[in-house]
């Protein structure tokens, strides 16, 4: 989600497939509210040039055992956004 009309990949409308590296062990990609300027101008949980809330975050790792741990970070509501700009929320 993006005020930025042509901030999509592939940058232009295009038949052919996107190949991915080759990779011998599981491979796991995701890709989520991806945006040119997402951080960069507003920090972590900042106001962002779309001014749209921070989406929810998972976070996965592994432990010393390899078993992969599971952390979610709440992401911002609309009155979060509003207090950041300085409005008065009830």
């Amino acid at each position: 989600m993006t005020c930025d009309s042509d901030d999509i990949y592939p940058p232009k409308k295009s038949e052919s497939p996107l190949y991915l590296p080759a990779y011998t062990d599981d491979l796991y990609i995701g890709f989520f509210s991806i945006g040119a300027y997402q951080e960069m101008l507003g920090g972590v949980r900042g106001s962002k040039h779309c001014v749209l809330p921070e989406a929810n975050e998972l976070i996965i790792t592994r432990d010393d055992r390899g078993k992969f741990v599971f952390q979610v970070m709440s992401g911002q509501k609309a009155t979060d956004v509003l207090r950041n700009l300085g409005y008065v929320t009830t």
